[in-house]
């Protein structure tokens, strides 16, 4: 774990994820950079996952995984839409969700 100066908590470092690449696992502390990559439903579990476990259980994290939820379902231009307001929800929790971003948007480039 590196040391966040800003938010003086450890955050874990963040490599370029491919989504659908079944060898990549995001709980290994092992991690090289080359070859990462998960199928977008592992990708959708982990992030859920980590935002459940991270953030207080209230109506603020609620909005965030359903904007996650409608965020999975998405496809073609209205996947950019709702990244872009999962991204403005979650942006107070970025600690949290800054690791799957490159994963999000490898999505959202595919999209």
């Amino acid at each position: 774990m590196e040391k966040n100066r800003l938010a003086g908590r450890d955050v874990p470092r963040i490599y370029p994820i491919y989504v659908d690449n079944p060898q990549f696992d995001a709980r290994s502390s092992n991690i090289s950079a080359k070859g990462l990559s998960i199928t977008s439903e592992q990708l959708f579990a982990l992030l859920r996952e980590a935002l459940t476990d991270n953030l207080p259980d209230n109506s603020e994290r609620f909005m965030i995984l359903t904007r996650l939820a409608t965020l999975e379902k998405a496809k073609g231009y209205t996947f950019l839409r709702h990244y872009s307001s999962f991204i403005a929800g979650a942006a107070s929790h970025m600690a949290v969700v800054a690791p799957f971003v490159p994963g999000l948007t490898s999505i959202l480039i595919r999209a």
